[in-house]
């Protein structure tokens, strides 16, 4: 891995807040396991990887710079999970959570919320128009059973490397797999919401589609990169949303952001227009 902490140079805000988890990472598993930044970083120095690569971890680089300024305690949410422990698919995981983190500060910056804080429980506390919200945030990783079945047909194989899935638009497999996802991380996180002693007006669960600044393929919904370029995650969290209000149980819930990653404009219900 030296050739990846080489490349590491090339994104100083990378090397500055999470250079600590790459060291501890960098320690874990087999040379060929996939390791978040690390592989990416390692494919660049080796000069295998494609200009993406580069777009996605100078997103990142550029996004912890913005965090930094718009989050009043950065360096919380990092420290948060100082140890990753011994398991490299844990730590993945642990590192991709936070990436998520990472993106919904700067998301709820550019939707126009200041005074944005890290809490742990909950995830942040952010003020719009003078309202303190209270915010939780979820990754929808890679799923197994029903939920991992999105494709109204498919082709090919994973294993052949030529894997083709097809969606037959509203009311097909993705559309309801999808929406059956967010309405059970909103539930999820809105019981834990309502036990936080925080003084709010309102809560917020920001839900990441798992592809905010990478694609860690065995770490995502099946296809989400397909997924965010239809009208799929727009129908589904419309869906969900109507069923999360036909319970009546959430009545503090303001709004739910399905963020769909990398540089695309999160979906928020019910709308909330982008700042600038």
């Amino acid at each position: 891995m030296i050739s990846a902490m080489t490349a590491l140079s090339n994104y100083p805000m990378i090397s500055k807040w999470l250079r600590p988890w790459l060291d501890q990472v960098e320690q874990l598993g087999r040379p060929d396991d996939y390791r978040v930044i690390l592989s990416e970083l390692g494919e660049l120095q080796a000069g295998i990887a494609t200009e993406e690569h580069d777009r996605n971890l100078s997103r990142l680089d550029h996004d912890l710079c913005l965090a930094s300024k718009v989050c009043s305690n950065l360096e919380s949410l990092v420290k948060e999970k100082s140890r990753l422990g011994t398991d490299l698919d844990e730590a993945n995981r642990i590192i991709l959570d936070k990436l998520a983190e990472i993106h919904a500060v700067v998301g709820l910056h550019r939707l126009g919320f200041d005074n944005i804080q890290f809490k742990g429980t909950p995830d942040f506390m952010a003020l719009l128009n003078r309202r303190m919200f209270l915010v939780e945030v979820t990754r929808l990783g890679a799923s197994k059973g029903k939920r991992s079945d999105v494709w109204d047909a498919e082709a090919g194989s994973v294993e052949s490397g030529v894997y083709l899935g097809f969606s037959h638009g509203p009311g097909g497999k993705s559309d309801d797999r999808l929406s059956d996802a967010i309405y059970r991380e909103t539930e999820g996180k809105c019981q834990q919401l309502r036990r936080s002693s925080e003084q709010s007006t309102g809560w917020i669960v920001w839900i990441s589609l798992g592809r905010d600044y990478l694609g860690p393929g065995p770490y995502e919904l099946p296809n989400v990169g397909l997924l965010a370029l239809m009208r799929t995650p727009k129908r589904a969290l419309e869906d969900a949303m109507v069923h999360i209000r036909e319970l009546g149980l959430y009545e503090e819930l303001s709004y739910v952001v399905l963020s769909l990653g990398r540089d695309l404009d999160d979906l928020t219900s019910p709308e909330l227009l982008r700042n600038g």
